[in-house]
């Protein structure tokens, strides 16, 4: 849902700024987190990939002690976006207010069949490997990841960025494959992995990355790496107060180490890597740069892997838990890849306000089990302002719906449920627990009468991308004029960390709340015009939405080349915002077009994305 006023706690990747941020040794970029499309493309897993092959029972990790319910999926579409795995971010709050861990830094991802949350007597015949490895087994099974990798420059879309590198922490799970945080090798060109003792560096392959949950698994397809090394268990959900220790790579030194803490509170937080709203568990033993994606172990057992931290705050650090880390293995397990996790595709707000539950009926609904009137402290349910046109819930669910359950899991009047006996947590944790595809039973009063009906989930779909890892951006160039869409990634780079309070109000307003009507929209803006005689008299023209090209509408940057280079007409004209007009001779913007590109130093005027798409 979107962002609220909030008092300002940020999370950082490790540094110290009261912030949220991910933790990695070195990496210390700036601007947006910007995605190569090179790299290695993801492959499909092997059979190698022995994860959860029986189904995993909610318990007391799970919600409310159902042992039969299941848990996976998550709400509306994500707040602002953090720049890249390493610069600080400022936390956004919770939408609930016990229980809730605010933003952390970014680290990993996660795999399961059918639960998510994992019972402790299953911990004897967990998949993952043995329950009863020694610790120093635990940490021959650590390993340090070096990655070099190069950043896209999203608001000069045809430039990369200087080449740099960074490392991070791994470790064994399942054979042949070791698990990492997904900012840990963000836009890599090359990772490496070694061994803990060991001098030799081997090259890893990254196989599929979860970039909502900071998980990613590489696989080294040397055998030398492999001999004598063993996959760590993965455990359940750890109770306050126990005992954890982080074992990593953290800065400060080259060898491993091990920290201790213990467990201070869980809760559903923004993860600082992409903005997602997942549980996560916060710790006091000290993460630092370069601990991100190394094991959380209780006992023998991986109770979580750590991620990010707290800035300006002493010793809070966060831990991705191991349901999210199961429905990462889980999902590419059943679909061969990484699909994501659900969204019910609402924005909603609480009720707490007697008169507002008057107004909506609440104290005296029909179609319950009594059929009689509630009273305030039993009239629950949150309000649903909004319903994502292009989601599942767009046939099933309206506006000034009251939501009141989701799997027959209550909903409170603040937008909690029920997690383990005397915990709370944001109802988004039992969306988000559920797999793209899935359905789920959602229950609601509409003008006073209960209703309960199923609906689809599908991945929330974003008019301005939160983030756009591992990917280039799309650009055009037409007679001098630069055309981009709208992302997080390319705010933070034209405006900076802060870009909510330097950028175009208007471009916020879009970035914040902005709601795609239509499949494949974006929000395409003219971002620059490289000066020449075709276009003088516009050089000043920059950052403005483009409504239409030639009076047609446009509502993706595939439309707009499309409707340029089809154009037969003497001249292009482009409708900005605030009713800018700019008109290009066409005669002359392809007289002008070799010199354009040869005087920026411009390969192609086209992304290699677009270009494939006009051969279709």
């Amino acid at each position: 849902s979107t962002p609220i006023p909030h008092a300002q706690l940020s999370f950082t990747y490790l540094s110290m700024t009261t912030r949220k941020r991910p933790i990695d040794e070195n990496r210390t970029r700036k601007g947006p987190i910007k995605k190569r499309g090179r790299g290695r493309p993801k492959k499909k897993p092997t059979s190698n990939l022995k994860l959860a092959d029986e189904v995993v029972r909610i318990s007391a990790d799970g919600i409310g002690g159902d042992k039969s319910s299941k848990l996976n999926g998550s709400v509306g579409s994500a707040g602002k976006k953090r720049g890249r795995g390493r610069p600080k971010k400022k936390a956004l709050p919770s939408t609930t207010e016990a229980s809730v861990v605010s933003r952390g830094k970014a680290l990993t991802q996660t795999v399961s069949k059918s639960s998510a949350v994992q019972d402790a007597s299953s911990l004897q015949t967990s998949p993952y490997g043995s329950p009863k490895m020694d610790f120093k087994a635990i940490l021959r099974s650590v390993v340090k990841i070096y990655c070099t990798y190069t950043e896209p420059h999203f608001a000069l879309p045809w430039q990369m960025k200087r080449q740099d590198s960074a490392t991070s922490s791994g470790f064994i799970i399942g054979e042949r494959r070791i698990m990492g945080n997904a900012h840990g090798i963000a836009f890599h060109s090359v990772v490496r992995a070694r061994r803990h003792g060991e001098s030799r560096k081997f090259i890893a392959r990254v196989l599929h990355v979860g970039h909502e949950c900071d998980l990613a698994l590489l696989t080294v397809d040397d055998d030398e790496f492999w001999k004598g090394l063993k996959p760590l268990s993965l455990g359940g959900i750890p109770q306050l107060q126990d005992k954890v220790n982080v074992v990593g790579y953290p800065t400060g030194g080259d060898n491993i180490c091990v920290t201790q803490g213990i467990v201070s509170r869980i809760g559903v937080g923004k993860y600082s890597h992409t903005e997602e709203a997942l549980l996560a568990v916060q710790i006091d033993a000290a993460i630092n740069a370069g601990n991100s994606g190394g094991p959380a172990v209780k006992g023998n057992i991986v109770v979580g892997v750590a991620f990010e931290t707290l800035d300006d705050a002493e010793n809070i650090g966060y831990i991705i838990p191991t349901p999210v880390i199961r429905h990462f293995l889980n999902d590419i397990e059943k679909n061969g890849e990484y699909k994501g996790f659900a969204n019910l595709g609402i924005h909603f707000q609480t009720i707490e306000n007697k008169g507002m539950k008057k107004a909506f009926k609440l104290l005296n609904v029909t179609g319950n089990k009594k059929g009689s009137k509630l009273s305030a402290a039993k009239a629950q349910g949150v309000l649903i302002r909004k319903v994502e046109p292009l989601s599942g819930s767009a046939k099933v669910l309206r506006r000034n719906d009251v939501l009141v359950s989701f799997d027959n899991h209550p909903i409170a009047s603040d937008g909690t449920v029920k997690f383990r006996d005397s915990e709370r947590v944001a109802f988004n944790y039992l969306i988000t627990s559920k797999y793209v595809g899935e359905k789920a039973e959602v229950g609601f009063i509409r003008n006073g009468v209960l209703k309960k009906a199923p609906v689809s989930l599908g991945r929330g779909i974003q008019l301005v991308r939160t983030h756009m890892y591992d990917q280039k951006t799309s650009y055009f160039i037409y007679g001098g004029l630069v055309f981009t869409p709208l992302s997080f990634p390319y705010l933070e780079a034209e405006y900076g960390k802060k870009w909510d309070k330097k950028a175009p109000i208007k471009l916020c307003d879009y970035a914040f709340f902005g709601i795609p009507k239509e499949p494949k929209e974006q929000i395409v803006i003219l971002n620059q015009v490289l000066i020449s005689d075709v276009n003088v008299g516009y050089e000043t023209f920059s950052n403005l939405r483009v409504f239409e090209v030639n009076g047609t509408r446009i509502s993706n940057m595939g439309q707009l080349v499309k409707v340029v280079s089809k154009c037969k007409e003497d001249f292009v004209t482009v409708l900005l915002e605030e009713d800018h007009t700019i008109v290009i001779d066409a005669h002359e913007a392809r007289k002008a077009h070799e010199q354009i590109l040869e005087q920026n130093n411009i390969e192609h005027h086209i992304s290699e994305d677009l270009r494939s798409f006009l051969k279709k």
